[in-house]
């Protein structure tokens, strides 16, 4: 009768100790969820964009720095060009052409152009100058190109066996045509003019 009230004590205290180390784990158990718990429901929660704008900018920020790092060199450093073997020789400089002779001295601007002279005019035509010199002639010959017309000298012999250059302009074939020619021509250039026959 003893030994079973013995065996029996000997089971209640191990089963007292297997049920304290069970509520023990329990507890424990209990204890962590109850932190997981309370993490979860205090802690303020942080959307999934954010999360992911965070890590794409984490990851910007490494490609940065990544290409800002040198990268090393693996090139040969350049080799410098080899000389030519072969001497270059320069042509010597082509000798330089004799400087021009200085230009021949310009004509006196005073000395006139000869005009071609006629002495048997074959119509009638108009004077409008007689003269002496033949620069007196070079000028009103000018004078009359420059307003379009084609003046033409005559020369004449006077009486007293003098050479007279008898500036003319036009060609008539009869002397009513000169008449009205002298009466135009004195009317544009206002310059006094005669008609001549032909031979005179």
């Amino acid at each position: 009768m003893a030994g079973g009230t013995l065996y029996n004590l000997l089971l209640d205290r191990k089963s007292i100790v297997i049920s304290i180390l069970a509520l023990v784990a329990v507890g424990v158990l209990v204890f962590f969820a109850g932190v997981v718990v309370a993490t979860r429901w205090y802690l303020p929660s942080v959307p999934s964009s954010e999360r992911r704008t965070v890590s794409q900018g984490a990851k910007s920020a490494k490609s940065r720095q990544a290409a800002l790092e040198p990268s090393p060199v693996t090139g040969s450093p350049p080799q410098p060009a080899a000389a030519s073997e072969t001497p270059t020789t320069t042509a010597p400089a082509a000798a330089s052409a004799p400087e021009p002779a200085a230009a021949a001295a310009a004509p006196p601007e005073s000395a006139p152009q000869k005009r071609e002279v006629s002495t048997e005019p074959q119509a009638f035509s108009i004077q409008v100058g007689a003269f002496l010199s033949e620069y007196n002639v070079e000028s009103l010959m000018t004078e009359l190109e420059e307003r379009g017309y084609q003046p033409y000298v005559v020369k004449v012999m006077t009486p007293g066996s003098q050479v007279l250059y008898s500036v003319r302009i036009g060609k008539y074939g009869t002397e009513t045509e000169a008449q009205q020619a002298v009466a135009e021509f004195q009317k544009t250039v206002g310059r006094p003019a005669v008609v001549r026959a032909p031979g005179t």
